[in-house]
């Protein structure tokens, strides 16, 4: 009887019974179907993929105070609150997008957004696919 894990003592065990001469009574033969069963049990671990994982899988517990925790983060940067708490606003789309436009804005004045040789060559490639 085998009840090891372990692939090698396993591989080992199922060599020798290939080597025995064939069972002659009933124990011997469920002994010897018991291993091959254990053999092939063991090659289908072998396919598995590791039980110890080198990373904590991502459980949320409750999905409202992971989005709060989210959303507090997106608000840091926008304000004094520090993103504890949402601001109560009600902006309509007017003014959503002038502060969109000013947001834009103020990145364009920090850097270009695109290379001007990039937005060359785009607009060159633009021009031949709609030509």
């Amino acid at each position: 009887d085998i009840e090891s894990t372990d692939t090698k003592t396993v591989a080992e065990a199922l060599a020798r019974s290939k080597k025995e001469p064939p069972p002659s009574s009933a124990a011997d033969d469920a002994s010897h179907e018991r291993l091959v069963k254990v053999a092939r049990m063991t090659e289908i671990e072998d396919l598995q993929a590791p039980r110890s994982l080198p990373y904590a899988p991502l459980c949320i517990k409750d999905p409202r105070e992971y989005f709060d925790s989210q959303q507090a983060n997106a608000l840091r940067p926008l304000g004094s609150n520090d993103g504890r708490k949402a601001r109560s606003c009600s902006l309509s789309t007017d003014d959503a997008f002038r502060h969109l436009m000013d947001q834009i804005s103020s990145v364009k004045m920090n850097c270009p957004v695109v290379q001007s040789d990039v937005a060359l060559k785009e607009n060159l490639t633009t021009y031949m696919v709609w030509a």
